[in-house]
């Protein structure tokens, strides 16, 4: 991320264009980083299917079963982290609405009073 630095803009201006730029970039960001997590899901279930599909015939050997264990711990770190992205999200979306919604609602309640 490059941020602009110019003496003959306005600091205000400058701090807004870099504000705007980062938001550009944190977006990027976001979209690459989704879809690495679900590339990275689609692995796991792939290599958990595998293990099984190897041993149809016969219980699990310890090795297999701690192959299991560490897909199985990856997959649900992953979508621990996607749930906190969302979170998140709605947040920010929250936080966007807040106003209009805190207008809505004082527009509703006032003809009860």
């Amino acid at each position: 991320m490059h941020l602009e630095e110019d003496s003959s803009t306005p600091y205000v201006f400058q701090f807004t264009n870099n504000l705007r730029l980062l938001k550009q970039n944190m977006k990027m960001w976001s979209k690459t980083f989704e879809e690495k997590q679900k590339v990275c899901l689609v692995d796991i279930d792939g290599k958990i299917d595998d293990i099984f599909i190897s041993n149809v015939s016969g219980p699990l050997s310890h090795d297999y079963l701690a192959s299991l264990q560490s897909f199985e711990s990856s997959k649900w770190e992953i979508l621990a982290c996607e749930e906190e992205l969302w979170q998140e999200k709605s947040r920010a979306t929250w936080m966007e609405a807040s106003d209009n919604n805190t207008i809505f609602f004082i527009i509703s309640e006032m003809p009860k009073r």
